[in-house]
Order: structure tokens, then sequence, then C-alpha cells
């Protein structure tokens, strides 16, 4: 049974599958993990639905919250789904199914919209804001909505003729938590990484230095031999 790890695993998957990931790899150094808040994944798979259903097709999704938070802007991309109807958000954790709180694709609709044949690519891109919310979500504020994504108590939902229940499905898990399960803090900051502000660093011991012995300077032999002026050395007369 899939359980809140293995979607986060999945979600995490589906970033690194996507720029998304790349993105999220170059900038963590940079950017603190509070400052992502605001931002969701979800790895959509057959194993995730209850109960699971075999497929090949996959989906990735991502949402954020907009500026001035008054909308959640998201994109849902799929690869070898065939003959799809529609896609959602659904309220429910992890290995239960949920009514539908927002729509996905179609946009701003409320009927399916089926695409015949096999569809790999960007399924759908939009904002949710409060009027969108249906189901028991209905009336409710945007905050809502948020308060359940970051709770793990949602999902992404993509149905099929052939699956008209949903034939993938992914949990929609915070930026924070594929942060952490992928390490990239971690590999930002590495514990015996030490910088040279840190380094204790200590001036070497000054040595004695002794000043060069001076050279006792020797005066040459010559010059240190009294000599005697030839005119006063003493002569002998015979």
């Amino acid at each position: 049974m899939v359980n809140r790890r293995d979607t986060i695993k999945l979600a995490a998957g589906a970033a690194l599958a996507s720029q998304f990931g790349t993105v999220l790899a170059s900038e963590q150094e940079a950017t603190p993990t509070e400052d992502l808040s605001g931002i969701f994944l979800a790895g959509a798979t057959g194993g995730q639905q209850t109960p699971p259903v075999e497929t090949e097709a996959q989906g990735t999704a991502f949402f954020g919250v907009n500026e001035d938070g008054t909308g959640v802007d998201y994109a849902l991309a799929v690869q070898d789904l065939e003959d799809i109807t529609m896609a959602h958000i659904h309220q429910a954790p992890v290995g239960e199914a949920g009514e539908v709180v927002a729509w996905l694709y179609p946009e701003d609709a409320e009927e399916p919209d089926p695409i015949s044949g096999e569809f790999d690519g960007s399924l759908a891109t939009g904002r949710i804001e409060e009027d969108d919310l249906t189901g028991t979500l209905e009336g409710e504020s945007l905050e809502t909505l948020l308060q359940a994504m970051e709770g793990g108590e949602t999902y992404v939902n993509a149905h099929t003729e052939e699956d008209p229940d949903g034939e993938v499905r992914g949990q929609i898990v915070t930026v924070t938590e594929v942060v952490d399960c992928l390490g990239f803090e971690q590999q930002a900051t590495p514990e015996a990484e030490t910088t040279p502000e840190d380094e204790e660093t200590t001036p070497p011991e000054d040595e004695e230095t002794t000043p060069p012995e001076e050279e006792e300077e020797t005066p040459d032999e010559d010059e240190d031999e009294e000599t005697t002026p030839a005119e006063e050395e003493e002569t002998t007369t015979v």
C-alpha cells in the first residue's frame, strides 16, 4: 500500500524528471527552505489509485499561490495517458477516495472534454480561485484548500474512458517535503564543510630571531705587523 512517504518520493521523482526539478536543485543553496512555502507538487501513478490501476501512464502537477494570494496557479502534464476525459483535485488522505474540490481539466468546466488517443505533454494550466471550489469546499475560502493541501489531504486525479474513476493519482505534497526528501539542503551545507572564516587560524609562533653575529673583523696580518721605516732602522757600521 502506498503511504505518505511514498507519495513524497514520487513527487520528488516527478520534480527531478522536469525542468522544475533542475531549477530547484540549482537554486536551493541560494533559496532558504521557508521561502518555498506556497508551492506544491504531485507525482501521479496508477499504483496510488484506490484500488490500484495497472498502467504505464504517469502525471506531474505543480501548484503555486500567486503573489496577492487570491489564486493557486497550476500546471498538469501527463505521459502515455489514453482517452483522457477530465482531471481534478480531490480531497482525501493517502489510500482513500474523496470528492472533487476543484477542476483542472477542462479549466473552468463542470463537464468532461474527452481527448481521443494517447496523450503526452501539458494537459492543463490555469488558476484556481475561491469561486472555482466545489464539492465539500464549495463556498469555502481559498485558505481552506491550501490548508488541506499542506496537510496531505488532497490529490490530483486524471480520468480516462477506460478508468472513469481515475487512471493515475498523485497525492499533493509541499515542495519543502520534496526538498527534505531529496536532501538538497544537506548537499548545500554539508556538516564537514568549513569556510575559511570558520577555521581558527593560529598565527605561527614568533621565532626568536637572533641577528647574525657580527663577524669580528680581523685586520690583515700585514697591517698588524709593526712596520719600521727604513730610515728608523738601526744601522750598524762596519
